[in-house]
């Protein structure tokens, strides 16, 4: 793996026209992302539209990621709105044997510092022997989690570390203070992999890089090198299909669906591409892919 620059994709799900879940449209994105050479798979998140999810169709899902991601590094989103849902997919998530689950802050309903953190000292003290990584998203949950919330958090058992989206890369500089030295901190801001290391991250989740891989391996295999004109390059490639992809599953579906996998359809109230976008999703597959 790339140490301090993980690219870990955030894995779509595939629907069928009608809402319901097409788990052969599922495998076949599971096994474009096995072989696309990144270094992780983030199921069952916010690119895999979980809040539409519920708990049978996720464990479905789970024994379709285990048999298809094979060896490749797997996190298992058991988010929920609360506590006692999350426990119920962590026994699921054990069930298949996953290692490593992310929970999503509380949501929907306000909340304080107080009550967060007794929602993770519960998926904290149901994890035993599994990683558990907090996922922090202001701007979808309306939950700020701030430096003390999340030092507190970083010290209960089982936690092993943060993914951290719809923030500027800085904001992990305030985390890492306070946070344990072997707590992983993750960014969602997948234009951020070559700095993610000088803001004390260890590397990005990508919902973009289920559709383009290659500009992101690009871009971490010129970071290795120190080759200066490839890292730009690369970069530029990286910056535009993160702008045109604008985190948004329908677009990384529909890409999908132009490199040769049926990626099914989309769930929730998504707008799908127009025209115009698809025609410029298309040069990009014929220019990175």
């Amino acid at each position: 793996m790339n140490l301090g620059r993980k690219i870990i994709t955030a894995v779509p799900v595939g629907f069928a026209a009608d809402g319901t879940v097409d788990l052969r449209a599922s495998r076949r994105i599971l096994r474009f992302v096995a072989g696309s050479g990144v270094d992780g798979a983030f199921v069952l998140g916010t690119t895999g539209e979980f809040p539409s999810l519920d708990r049978a169709e996720r464990r479905a899902l789970l024994d379709a990621y285990v048999e298809e991601l094979g060896d490749l590094p797997m996190v298992v989103h058991v988010g929920a709105a609360s506590a006692h849902e999350v426990l119920g997919l962590i026994e699921d998530a054990r069930a298949c044997g996953v290692r490593s689950v992310a929970a999503i802050t509380p949501y929907y309903l306000p909340t304080t510092d107080a009550a967060v953190l007794s929602f993770f000292e519960r998926i904290s003290g149901a994890a035993g022997g599994m990683d558990v990584y907090a996922y922090i998203f202001a701007r979808a949950t309306g939950v700020v989690v701030g430096d003390d919330l999340l030092a507190r958090i970083s010290r209960l058992p089982n936690l092993y570390g943060a993914k951290v989206s719809g923030e500027p890369i800085i904001r992990l500089d305030g985390y890492r203070a306070v946070v344990p030295d072997d707590f992983v901190l993750l960014t969602g801001a997948d234009s951020d992999l070559a700095v993610v290391p000088e803001h004390g991250g260890a590397g990005v989740i990508s919902g973009v890089a289920s559709a383009f891989p290659e500009p992101f391996i690009r871009l971490a295999a010129a970071l290795a090198d120190g080759d200066e004109p490839a890292v730009a390059a690369a970069q530029q490639q990286v910056d535009d299909v993160v702008e045109l992809i604008a985190a948004s599953p329908a677009r990384m579906k529909a890409t999908l669906r132009m490199r040769g996998v049926d990626a099914g359809h989309c769930r929730m109230a998504l707008e799908p591409p127009s025209e115009a976008v698809l025609a410029r999703l298309r040069r990009a597959v014929e220019a990175y892919a």
